[in-house]
């Protein structure tokens, strides 16, 4: 009965962590949140301790004198301060608190939030989880600066303070605020109570028209192979281990492919093994039938493969050039932009930026001559979109494609997709949003670990299967 009763618990405070990190986008620290407590080096002392009203790990101190449970959590879980205790260096002596990255400071606030709700229950109020903070504060081992921000957003919960909060994500308002005050183009539009309101109702606030949330599309009817990857393994930067592990897949003519995933499990490596960015440890990739696995990265162009990297500054952009110059950045020295003599067409150029400029909606101050580090996150993707969707390729790898976008951009580059799907080109996504997963891909890959644990057909898999496959759940 206490395996159950503690199962209950803890599976109830995961969902009220993950609900709060997916309203403030934490999305894989909201799927991976407490895990290890599934484990049975946690579950066992969880279900023989277990009270219900504290944690299990105290009644096991008092037993034994330390809590194995709390050993094992604390080195596994990096939204717990002591995960960051280390030893310090210079004037520092002895153990002293790492600072902790901004992302697990407001996990662990998140934390607080929740452990509070299910052990203070009816008697909960907005000032608990500051007192549940204050009573181990004099035991605390915590750097300044992670303890100044938490005990800030510990006091904002408890005072119910102001906060104004600037998004364009409609799942992100819908779910945090109160009211909404919508700008477009620089204009005031209104303000809506979010409790009065609809998701349909302030998209069409903010864009100025009825948005369509689901993606209509035909079933695919894919062709010729387009992309055949084969025991494709790329090393990586940041340990001994490989990033990609013997990972082989097809993407053909006429086919979204998307490979999911939580970030940070291979996904960046595949893309640049792909693109030519890294160079394979082994396998071979072909595409339109030629073997691409060391060929330069204009070759990989101009054989028709397109890329909207995950990176837009780094991979996607000059950033000091024009809007116009980064429109040709991969097509300049095709006849239409440059003479026989080797100057640039400026006037050929300038009438093809204005083009994909209207076509795609990219909003610049001057129009073409705009330096693109002066613009907008999300209208520097619309450029690189525009730019890549244009060059007519035969494949489109687009690694986070609405990253930064409106609704109606979203809806727009879904649509996109589909249509290049449809007239025959063979598609790549790589997503992290599941809406976006579920709703525009064919075929759904996922990754975990650097290796493809899973593929499914659009319609034979739901959310919560996908959810758990992507947060190691195969295992």
């Amino acid at each position: 009965m206490k395996a159950w009763q503690h199962f209950c618990t803890i599976t109830h405070h995961k969902i009220l962590v993950m609900k709060g990190c997916f309203r403030v986008g934490l999305y894989r620290q909201g799927l991976m949140h407490d895990l290890s407590k599934y484990g049975w080096t946690e579950f066992r002392v969880g279900a023989k301790y277990y009270q219900g009203t504290r944690s299990p790990n105290n009644a096991e101190r008092e037993k034994l004198g330390y809590s194995s449970a709390w050993l094992h959590h604390k080195g596994r879980n990096k939204h717990h301060y002591e995960y960051w205790i280390d030893y310090g260096l210079g004037e520092q002596k002895g153990l002293i608190g790492m600072c902790m990255p901004k992302k697990y400071v407001v996990e662990m606030f998140i934390d607080r939030i929740a452990a509070s709700k299910i052990y203070m229950k009816e008697m909960y109020d907005d000032g608990q989880p500051l007192a549940y903070y204050q009573r181990g504060l004099p035991y605390t081992i915590l750097h300044k600066d992670s303890k100044a921000l938490l005990e800030l957003l510990l006091k904002f919960k408890k005072e119910g303070m102001t906060s104004i909060l600037i998004s364009h994500k409609l799942n992100e308002i819908m779910s945090v605020a109160d009211r909404c005050t919508v700008l477009r183009k620089g204009k005031y539009i209104g303000t809506v109570n979010i409790a009065e309101t609809s998701r349909e109702e302030l998209s069409r606030m903010m864009v100025g028209r009825d948005v369509e949330f689901a993606v209509h599309k035909e079933p695919s009817k894919p062709k010729d192979p387009i992309l055949v990857v084969e025991g494709m393994t790329v090393a990586s930067k940041l340990h001994n281990n490989n990033a990609v592990k013997n990972i082989s897949f097809t993407v053909r003519a006429g086919e979204i492919v998307c490979i999911a995933g939580i970030d940070g499990n291979g996904q960046t490596e595949l893309i640049y093994g792909l693109t030519g960015l890294e160079p394979l440890e082994s396998g071979k990739i072909t595409l339109c039938g030629q073997d691409i696995t060391r060929a330069p990265i204009r070759q990989r162009s101009l054989l028709g493969m397109s890329h909207i990297p995950e990176d837009r500054h780094k991979h996607g952009l000059v950033l000091d050039y024009t809007l116009e110059d980064n429109m040709v950045l991969q097509r300049y020295f095709e006849p239409q932009f440059v003479s026989k003599a080797g100057f640039l067409k400026r006037k050929a150029i300038r009438e093809y930026a204005n083009r994909l400029i209207e076509q795609y909606d990219v909003r610049s101050g001057q129009g073409p001559v705009t330096v693109a580090r002066s613009m907008s996150g999300g209208n520097q993707q619309k450029a690189i979109i525009a730019r890549e969707i244009d060059k007519d390729p035969e494949l489109l790898i687009a690694v986070q494609p609405t990253r930064g976008l409106d609704v109606g951009a979203i809806e727009y580059v879904h649509k996109t997709l589909v249509a290049e799907r449809d007239r025959g080109t063979a598609i790549l996504l790589i997503s992290l949003e599941l809406d976006e997963v579920m709703s525009v891909a064919d075929t759904i890959a996922v990754i975990y670990a650097g290796a493809i644990v899973d593929t499914f057909k659009q319609g034979d898999v739901d959310e919560n299967r996908i959810g758990l496959l992507m947060a190691g759940g195969h295992e």
